[in-house]
């Protein structure tokens, strides 16, 4: 939630700095936010790891193996292809029937809705399994994306809203799902979601571009659709499986 929090307030003071001056102000406004950061990291004490387990690189393959650790990786490996790609191309595809200022805007409303959206997941997980609640909010997130897709103007806004509120809390959930099954190694599992979700925004994104420059944007948005519906059919595979 505390980086939801930080997400939206990103691209807001960004797109005021380029109101105000430019972008160098803008960068400049950035910048200063690792001024905090650096000051507290440096006052907190050394973590312990006395609960952790030393892991070799060459047993990272061993890791991977196992069940849970897999599927998380791999998840997270297309979730990170429809939050990079909306985190890239959200609002140029917005620009098309909204004007820029509000266009700009889109993204600060998709990321304010993981603030709500991480907390009902923080909730539901107490009551619910953990890998069944991401996979019913990966089919919602389907149906509005595909619902956003569909829609124009400002009716696409609401859209948005719906798809970050759904998409939030799934990166957490299945981080804590694969480290509640290896706790001996949360640090390895961290390292492996992470690793996984760069991975697709790394590369998704421009794959996107390249789609838009050959067809349209629109064509390439719908990817982020195509890709919602397959996690979610990984999803329920595994729920399938574990049942």
């Amino acid at each position: 939630m505390a980086w939801a929090v930080g997400a939206t307030l990103g691209p807001l003071l960004a797109t005021a700095a380029l109101v105000v001056w430019g972008w160098r102000l803008a960068f400049l406004v950035l910048a200063c936010a690792f001024v905090p950061v650096v000051v507290a990291f440096g006052r907190l004490e050394a973590p312990g790891f006395e609960a952790e387990e030393a892991l070799a690189p060459r047993e990272l393959a061993s890791l991977l193996r196992r069940p849970t650790v897999g599927t998380m990786a791999l998840l997270l490996v297309l979730l990170s292809l429809v939050e990079g790609g909306i985190f890239t191309w959200l609002p140029y595809y917005v620009g098309e029937s909204l004007p820029r200022s509000v266009a700009n805007l889109s993204l600060s409303l998709y990321l304010a809705a993981y603030v709500p959206g991480r907390y009902a997941f923080s909730r539901a997980t107490e009551r619910v399994d953990e890998l069944a609640l991401v996979f019913a909010s990966a089919a919602l997130a389907t149906a509005a994306l595909v619902g956003f897709l569909s829609t124009s103007g400002y009716a696409m806004l609401g859209a948005v809203a719906v798809v970050g509120f759904l998409v939030a809390g799934m990166f957490p959930t299945l981080l804590a799902w694969a480290t509640d099954h290896v706790p001996e190694y949360s640090g390895p599992v961290n390292a492996v979601a992470f690793v996984a979700s760069g991975a697709g925004f790394a590369i998704f994104p421009a794959a996107m571009g390249g789609v838009a420059g050959r067809y349209t944007i629109g064509a390439a948005m719908a990817l982020l659709a195509a890709a919602m519906a397959v996690f979610a059919l990984v999803a329920a595979a595994v729920v399938l499986r574990d049942r």
